[in-house]
């Protein structure tokens, strides 16, 4: 295992092998149906986990959506959407660590972290997107964001979404 270091990642080593929906919950209230959404409010919790002999990580995205209208005001439209990401890592040892993180886990290289979360979230906003087709005014569709500050957990985006604006 080595230090922390520029190790490059290698991203024809990755490979996405699963990819689920736990839950998935969406809800606007029929008082809501004709009023303009402004914009949402967004907060993610991230949990992940290794398998080190398996080569594999497991990355979770649980995301909750609360419209609120032009005034910043919350309104009874709101979702929830979590996903389970199963990534293989073919050539793992090159990013495990010394050590292990507070929960016990093996560290691994934050650039393979941070590679594998970019590739998550992006995937969890088609998700996102997909599912709230026609089921709102318009479809969420979420920001783009550093995937640092997704793993930094949890992560909050208040009003950086603007709905059909």
């Amino acid at each position: 295992m080595k230090e922390q270091t520029n190790i490059i990642v290698d991203p024809e080593k990755i490979e996405l092998l699963s990819i689920r929906v736990l839950a998935a919950n969406f809800f606007i209230a029929p008082e809501c149906v004709d009023i303009q959404v402004g914009g949402y409010r967004l907060e993610y919790l991230v949990d992940n986990g290794i398998n080190v002999d398996e080569k594999a990580i497991r990355m979770v995205i649980d995301g909750k959506f609360q419209a609120v209208d032009d005034n910043q005001v919350l309104m009874n439209v709101r979702g929830e959407l979590s996903a389970e990401f199963i990534f293989n890592i073919s050539d793992m040892e090159r990013y495990l660590l010394a050590g292990e993180d507070k929960t016990g886990m093996p560290m691994i290289y934050q650039g393979l972290n941070v590679t594998l979360m970019s590739i998550a979230f992006s995937t969890y906003r088609g998700i996102v997107f997909t599912r709230t087709l026609g089921t709102f005014k318009d479809p969420i569709i979420l920001p783009v964001t550093n995937p640092q500050k997704l793993l930094d957990r949890p992560t909050t985006i208040g009003n950086e979404l603007n709905a059909g604006k």
